[in-house]
């Protein structure tokens, strides 16, 4: 537990458990974490800063609400070619799926990729 009384977050166990690579920044180097820094940015200004939350469970509620129903879902951003966040993963498996696909296919990528 953390002096606040809210439990601790182990990335270590998410990231395991999900085969995901962690990344560490730098002290003091914000750009080797640009894309979640720019992300709470947007997150205090456009939700956090206009409301005033009872609890944690409200904040919890309503930040879940925010990023999952406008941020990931309607929020065009201009990194990822004016698409929303869903929009643009979906495109990235579809494009993923035919690598696969032709890899598969190919008897000479199979050998480059296998």
């Amino acid at each position: 537990m953390q002096k606040s009384g809210l439990p601790t977050f182990f990335p270590h166990k998410f990231s395991d458990d999900y085969k995901c690579r962690r990344s560490y920044s730098v002290k003091g180097n914000p750009d080797d974490n640009a894309v979640i820094e720019s992300f709470h940015a947007i997150l205090k200004e456009e939700e956090v800063y206009r409301k005033v939350y009872r609890d944690f469970s409200e904040a919890q509620k309503s930040i879940f609400k925010y990023t999952e129903g406008w941020y990931n879902n309607r929020r065009i951003h201009g990194s990822i070619f004016y698409m929303t966040p869903n929009e643009f993963e979906a495109l990235a498996v579809q494009f993923l799926t035919l690598c696969v696909q032709r890899i598969d296919l190919d008897p000479v990528m199979k050998l480059k990729y296998y």
